[in-house]
């Protein structure tokens, strides 16, 4: 997502410029470049972006000056509250195939657990009815086991009997931060069919990440 952002909000601004030559101006033109088109919300993820290079930078003794310094958020963000009803989690469910991406959707569906920790689940991290997510691939980098449930082990189950891969959940080309030589499924995959299955809906905006809010 940052190397999204900075191909295309940041480098057609200024990347031609070396870090030492940058100023605040500059930074500036890159965010009303974003404002201009309406995306407030992205003011902020560029803005992240852009600090977190010069923050490095400035760690590392490239530049002597911060540019960023002073500059505010553009966009109000809010926590997300949405959480699906009965009916749309059984509409979503009838709308899922037997592919990999689908029943990593179904599985989150089922567990609630984090998209980025389980389209890298492995069948070795199952055992006696518990997933072991093991410290380095969480987010707060401490071990996780989470219960299976019934629902939970048919899915794998049947991804067992697909898969020809140490994933659960295999993908077509080897992912750039999985295990080497195995396919897994690319950390956009799940969000863009999640997409898809909803232009069958009119919903107001539903995100992968809303299943583990309903889940929860």
């Amino acid at each position: 997502e940052d190397q999204r952002i900075l191909n295309k909000d940041i480098i057609p601004v200024i990347g031609n410029l070396h870090m030492t030559e940058v100023k605040k101006r500059d930074i500036v033109s890159v965010l009303d470049r974003v404002q201009n088109r309406g995306a407030m919300i992205a003011c902020n993820r560029t803005l992240a972006v852009i600090s977190k290079m010069f923050n490095f930078a400035l760690e590392r003794d490239v530049i002597e000056i911060f540019p960023v310094y002073g500059i505010k958020k553009r966009g109000e963000e809010r926590s997300r509250e949405r959480i699906l009803s009965d009916n749309e989690i059984k509409l979503l469910w009838g709308s899922f195939s037997d592919t990999s991406v689908s029943m990593l959707l179904k599985f989150l569906l089922i567990t609630g657990q984090r998209t980025g920790e389980t389209r890298r689940m492995l069948f070795s991290e199952i055992e006696d009815g518990f997933w072991t997510i093991p410290s380095e691939r969480t987010k707060n980098k401490l071990t996780h086991i989470v219960p299976l449930s019934a629902m939970a082990v048919d899915v794998i189950r049947k991804m067992e009997k697909k898969s020809e891969s140490d994933y659960v959940f295999p993908g077509r080309i080897k992912c750039s931060d999985g295990i080497a030589g195995y396919k897994c499924l690319e950390k956009n995959v799940a969000a863009h069919y999640f997409r898809k299955i909803l232009k069958n809906f009119d919903w107001k905006r539903t995100t992968v990440h809303d299943l583990r809010r309903t889940v929860r």
